[in-house]
């Protein structure tokens, strides 16, 4: 799915921030906010598509390598950036927990 299609299927208001870029970030989105002013992203599908990306990039990476440089860029830059950004429209990142059995 394209970013405009996403959008129009939503009905996400234009000011909200969405991740860039599209084909790695969009595979973190778990939804949007009750009024599509936010778009909801989970942190570990964030973390798990930026890694995918990397290791598509560099086949040279360990996967476990690949994993903590996601972590460190989506903390460093993703996480620190969201107190600057209007909260009106700023993305909501959940903390999702995987349950086992």
């Amino acid at each position: 799915m394209t970013k405009e299609e996403f959008v129009d299927i939503v009905g996400l208001d234009e000011e909200a921030i969405v991740f860039e870029d599209w084909d790695v970030f969009s595979k973190g989105i778990i939804g949007t906010n009750e009024d599509a002013t936010r778009v909801v992203y989970g942190y570990h599908k964030l973390v798990n598509a930026l890694k995918e990306d990397y290791m598509k990039q560099d086949e040279s990476l360990s996967e476990a390598d690949a994993e903590l440089m996601a972590i460190e860029w989506i903390d460093y830059n993703t996480l620190r950036s969201l107190p600057y950004i209007e909260e009106e429209h700023r993305p909501i990142i959940i903390f999702e927990v995987e349950e086992t059995i």
